[in-house]
């Protein structure tokens, strides 16, 4: 793979993705481009990811009747059902797309927890995401992720050091660019909590007992 072609691929997923966000009815208030073509580094492994907040909570069925009118076919959903956040999963023009979709109501609360502290892969979604479509939401939201208390910090730092060990419990010299580096609000990576609209794609970890075995 040469150098370009992250950038080249980021910039054809990205077209998709303007031209998905275009084709969307006013009820969807804010398109929200994630994942790897958000952070420009797509490849042609990458799919396109998309958070849809909507003005009003819409059931499943109608967030496949609005993806199949903006030209998404072979359409799928994952996770848990029943739930305020709907998935929808399709392709346009041959390109996978995942769509995540949050009522206003829901997003806004969601923001208020991952502020508080709550650990979400949204949180670093929303960080790096890009407004495709948008009422002003997604600047708030990111202006207001950007302030993370140095208790709240601290702590995280801490229980990521601990789980990878990077750092000894207790010896986190300085919170807030720690926190930064490890992404704000960010889980384990072994987890994934299925209401984010960025997935988590990692490798599974091999414990040290079981590398012997090899």
């Amino acid at each position: 793979m040469t150098p370009d072609v992250p950038e080249s691929r980021t910039s054809e997923l990205r077209a998709v993705a303007e031209r998905i966000a275009r084709a969307f009815p006013d009820v969807v208030e804010e398109v929200v481009l994630t994942g790897s073509v958000s952070r420009g580094v797509a490849d042609h492994l990458s799919d396109v990811e998309m958070l849809l907040v909507t003005a009003d909570r819409l059931d499943l069925a109608e967030c496949f009747e609005l993806a199949r009118n903006v030209g998404l076919v072979r359409l799928d959903t994952w996770g848990s059902q029943g739930t305020e956040v709907s998935r929808v999963f399709g392709y346009y023009d041959s390109v996978p797309i995942e769509t995540v979709w949050w009522p206003h109501d829901f997003a806004e609360q969601s923001v208020e927890a991952l502020v508080a502290g709550e650990q979400s892969g949204a949180a670093d979604a929303l960080s790096h995401g890009v407004a495709l479509r948008t009422v002003g939401l997604l600047a708030v939201w990111q202006d207001r992720l950007r302030i993370y208390p140095d208790a709240l910090a601290a702590a995280r730092i801490e229980e990521a050091a601990v789980t990878w060990g990077r750092l000894p419990p207790n010896r986190v010299p300085d919170a807030r660019p720690a926190a930064r580096a490890f992404g704000v609000g960010r889980v384990p990576l072994q987890r994934r909590d299925a209401s984010a609209p960025d997935r988590l794609r990692v490798e599974p970890r091999v414990a040290a007992d079981d590398q012997t075995s090899r």
